[in-house]
């Protein structure tokens, strides 16, 4: 019966409280979006493309392009300066070759590019963080109430997308941070692996070895059944100390 299943199951496997680092996957709902804005809100600048849009209430934004903004912090690196010394010669043709064929052909490509950019009318995008309401969880419902499980499904769905995208962010930087570092990323993304292990383990302990469709009555039964099992590694524990 979902309805007689112990409230204690809430508190013990699915709402964690995350440490002030680690945004792992055991977090309220209403966390799980600051921990999603914080993994995308990086200190970066604010776009232009956002000036002048409207407000919707309830709805956080506009904001920049999230996407965007994510690949900035992946692949922008600084740009460096490193001075070029090359000898010249006057009797040296490839030069003036160069140059020729940078002003009859590249230049004014440029000019006209510049001018058709100058008179383009841009859409500004629309990027907006909505936030639903809240409805009972799948251990709130009666086994007869077919609507408040169709709810509670659709909101476990949701939830579950934003543990898929916390994963592939983790994964996505972890990759980039191989990338850039090569045979020293053990040591300079250590502090990303680490929290790519501890994302992985969240995620296997709620969503692993359930099969191919996860649903939220299936996670129900398996948290249920990590609860009893706790409560009688406990209660054997207690007896071997006693004797």
């Amino acid at each position: 019966m979902l309805q007689k299943v112990l409230p204690q199951i809430e508190n013990k496997y699915f709402d964690t409280v995350p440490s002030s680092k680690v945004p792992t996957i055991f977090v309220p709902v209403q966390d799980r979006f600051k921990w999603l804005k914080l993994l995308y809100n990086e200190s970066m600048p604010a776009e232009d493309s956002t000036a002048g849009l409207k407000n919707i209430p309830g709805v956080l934004g506009p904001i920049e392009n999230p996407f965007e903004r994510e690949r900035r912090r992946l692949y922008a690196d600084p740009v460096i300066d490193v001075p070029l010394i090359q000898y010249k010669s006057k009797y040296n043709p490839i030069p003036y070759l160069s140059s020729v064929f940078y002003y009859s052909f590249d230049y004014p490509l440029q000019v006209a590019r510049r001018f058709f950019d100058s008179i383009r009318v841009v859409k500004p995008s629309r990027y907006y963080h909505q936030k639903f309401r809240r409805v009972p969880n799948i251990w709130e419902c009666s086994t007869d109430d077919v609507i408040c499980i169709y709810e509670a499904e659709c909101q476990f769905r949701r939830d579950m997308k934003i543990d898929q995208e916390i994963l592939e962010i983790v994964d996505r930087r972890v990759h980039v941070c191989r990338t850039r570092e090569g045979e020293n990323a053990a040591f300079r993304c250590k502090e990303l692996l680490e929290l790519q292990e501890q994302v992985q383990a969240a995620w296997k302990v709620k969503y692993g070895d359930i099969g191919t469709t996860i649903d939220a009555q299936k996670v129900l039964q398996k948290q249920k059944n990590r609860f009893i099992e706790d409560r009688y590694l406990a209660r054997t524990n207690q007896k071997v100390a006693v004797q």
